[in-house]
């Protein structure tokens, strides 16, 4: 009977039994893909400004896995981000189309509009955004800038408030005033926004940058003026040769600016490349 005994414990440890192997050890736990690894490392050169290496490695995970979404939202994006909107939306309208439902596509499909210049586009999508989801944060700040940017200031303000303090609200009215020619408007805002939060740095430096655009008009209208008194003091001979009128002062550029991953921010840039940051959206891939 003892030597059965032994008989079955070799056979259970030569068959690998459990019982067999009190202390077993845990498996290693799986390694990442070579595909995900990367991805990963896609994502950290967008995230540190490296564009292109970003751009040639989404396009090699998009064209090796063609079904895969985030591949083409995240080359879509990054081609926006250098300056290709037409190629960067249809990257992004193929990830919608693999994911019609997915939020951060849309988000990232309106805002590439947005950059397009088709602010109607844009708040059509961040519209539908917000019927799958109507507590996106994101989608509603950008569809309040969509909406600005097509003109109707008073609705975009209504959405800002919406989700956001009073001053930051008035904040991006300020901005989106500006960018619509409507200056007397924007410093309304700014100011009404400094009276609400007096240590609002973004609102300060945006009024400065418009007292500082307005003294440049003013500045040129008095140069364009005396040159045309002193025209008129003028011999036919030199009629004929005229000083070249001062051309009309231009605004100083307003322009939106996407961020690393995870920002979306409003720049106003002065003469002296300053820059006022507006946070217009809470990006969340």
């Amino acid at each position: 009977m003892q030597e059965v005994r032994w008989i079955c414990v070799l056979l259970c440890l030569s068959a690998g039994c459990s019982s067999g192997r009190p202390f077993a050890t845990t498996p290693n736990p799986p390694k990442a893909t070579d595909q995900e690894m990367a991805f990963e490392k896609a994502r950290a050169s967008e995230t540190d400004g490296q564009l292109a290496r970003a751009e040639a490695a989404y396009r090699i995970l998009s064209e090796s896995e063609p079904k895969v979404a985030r591949f083409h939202q995240r080359r879509g994006v990054v081609l926006t981000r250098m300056g290709h909107p037409k190629e960067g939306l249809g990257e992004l309208e193929q990830a919608r189309r693999l994911e019609p439902g997915n939020t951060n596509i849309l988000n990232d499909l309106g805002y590439a509009y947005l950059q397009s210049g088709e602010p109607t586009e844009a708040a059509a999508i961040f519209k539908k955004t917000l019927e799958i989801d109507p507590q996106n944060k994101r989608a509603n700040n950008n569809l309040a800038l969509a909406v600005g940017y097509d003109g109707d200031l008073k609705e975009s303000f209504r959405i800002f408030q919406s989700t956001m303090p009073e001053a930051e609200a008035l904040s991006n009215l300020g901005y989106l005033a500006t960018q619509n020619g409507k200056t007397d408007l924007a410093v309304k805002a700014y100011s009404r926004a400094l009276t609400l939060e007096p240590d609002k740095k973004s609102a300060a430096e945006a009024l400065t940058q418009l007292a500082l655009m307005n003294q440049d008009i003013e500045m040129t209208r008095s140069i364009a003026s005396d040159l045309d008194s002193a025209n008129d003091g003028m011999t036919d001979a030199q009629k004929e040769f005229p000083v070249n009128p001062v051309a009309p002062a231009q605004p100083r550029a307003v322009s939106i600016s996407q961020n690393v991953p995870g920002t979306d921010s409003v720049t106003l840039r002065n003469a002296s490349n300053r820059s006022t940051r507006i946070l217009v959206s809470d990006r969340d891939e």
